[in-house]
């Protein structure tokens, strides 16, 4: 027979929460590191630049090595699926990496020889087709699907253009700009177009230009001198959003007719915005800074992240599996999992019965954590704080668990050795 041991969990009340968003992977140091995107939560793909100075002697000026890294199990290990290394003018550069939503395709935006270069592979880097796109320099790029994207580019002085690419055909300097310089650009589909543009006399992005079609003309439809936009993103042509400097956040649904200035609750720099669909979004930014909402943006509610440097990234590839990127380090939120109270990976489910329950129930000990003598058993809330926490040394059977005192709603059981954890969600009634 089982020997069944009773918990009693009398420990105070704590602040302590598990952080929303947790270390996935970090790559090399931030001064090799360029960018990283993924396209499910086992599969990504991140680039690095490194110099090499050359000696004295002229006919060793130096070279640079660019590479790019394939994981398809979650980061475990890594894989050369790219490089390149120049001897000569020193012009090999890794600038950003791009996905294709719901589609198995990485695009590499680089430099090679003063050219500028669009990478695409469809297989996990096994092979690439490249894309020579000119001379000038990368401002942004927004992709639409394998056999449509858009290159915002400048000339390095006062002019910014636009190359299309549609169904195989290249087009260079689709449109330039005079007055305006361009820096932030997103094309929800293949004929409308945003972007977020600064002037000579006031280098903020405060214009919103919009282009409906598909480039080659573009109106100004927003201007505020005083917002400095950092990135934007479009659910679709008509629904959209722009982060700021100083937590600020404008939406428009008409097509940017009209804008909305939202209360971010914020007043830090907001580098990066995601939606995830109509209602639900993501925005990163300095400090350690992500907020959600889940109401198309009319509230927002901080995350737990556990970071105080700056978010330069935030992405969803599902619904539920977001990533953001600070210096060199990944992060990770399934918002799924325990509403989003602490990552998947590395938990596995606690058995937990009866459930729901009235307040007591039983926790099945995982066999690998049979007679070990440094357990801890925590409780959290549906906010994830946690409320009760103790030890446990068990050799067999169950932990039986009272939590009569709490009041009804949905509660964690989380069961760690430190290493492995075991998580599982009660209901009491």
């Amino acid at each position: 027979m089982k020997k069944l041991y009773t918990v009693i969990l009398l420990c105070a009340t704590s602040t302590i929460c598990f952080s929303q968003w947790n270390n996935f992977t970090s790559f090399l140091p931030s001064s090799d590191f360029r960018d990283v995107m993924f396209i499910s939560s086992d599969t990504g793909m991140y680039s690095t630049y490194v110099y090499y100075a050359g000696g004295p002697d002229p006919s060793n000026p130096g070279h640079g090595d660019l590479t790019v890294y394939c994981t398809k199990n979650a980061a475990q290990a890594w894989q050369t699926v790219c490089y390149n290394t120049d001897y000569n003018y020193g012009g090999v550069e890794s600038y950003a990496i791009y996905t294709v939503k719901n589609q198995h395709s990485f695009f590499h935006i680089r430099s090679w020889h003063q050219y500028l270069y669009v990478d695409k592979t469809y297989n996990g880097g096994l092979a690439w087709k490249s894309l020579e796109t000119g001379t000038l320099f990368f401002q942004d790029f927004s992709v639409i699907d394998t056999s449509h994207w858009f290159l915002l580019l400048g000339d390095g002085g006062s002019k910014y253009f636009i190359n299309k690419y549609q169904k195989g055909l290249l087009i260079n300097n689709l449109d330039s700009f005079i007055l305006e310089k361009a820096h932030v650009m997103f094309f929800p589909d293949t004929t409308t177009g945003y972007i977020a543009a600064s002037t000579a006399s006031n280098s903020n992005n405060h214009l919103i230009l919009k282009s409906v079609s598909g480039g080659t003309n573009w109106i100004n439809i927003f201007s505020d001198s005083l917002i400095n936009i950092r990135k934007m993103y479009f659910v679709n042509a008509s629904l959209g959003y722009a982060v700021a400097d100083s937590g600020k956040i404008i939406k428009t649904s008409d097509g940017g007719t009209n804008w909305q200035y939202l209360n971010s609750g914020t007043n830090k720099k907001l580098n990066s915005v995601f939606f995830i669909n109509d209602s639900v979004g993501f925005a990163a930014g300095d400090s350690g800074i992500i907020i959600r909402t889940t109401n198309g943006g009319q509230n927002w509610s901080k995350d737990i992240t556990g970071v105080t440097t700056s978010f330069s990234k935030i992405f969803f590839v599902s619904d539920s599996i977001g990533f953001a990127l600070t210096g060199s380090t990944l992060y990770i939120i399934n918002t799924n999992w325990l509403a989003g109270i602490w990552e998947i990976y590395n938990n596995k489910k606690l058995i937990i019965y009866p459930n729901p329950s009235k307040g007591e129930c039983n926790i099945t000990i995982p066999d690998e954590f049979l007679n070990e003598k440094n357990l801890t058993l925590s409780i959290y809330d549906n906010t994830g704080k946690l409320i009760r926490q103790t030890k446990v040394e068990v050799n067999t059977g169950n932990i039986k668990l009272n939590l009569e005192a709490e009041a009804k709603g949905v509660y964690y059981a989380r069961l760690s050795n430190g290493k492995k954890n075991y998580s599982g969600k009660i209901v009491l009634q």
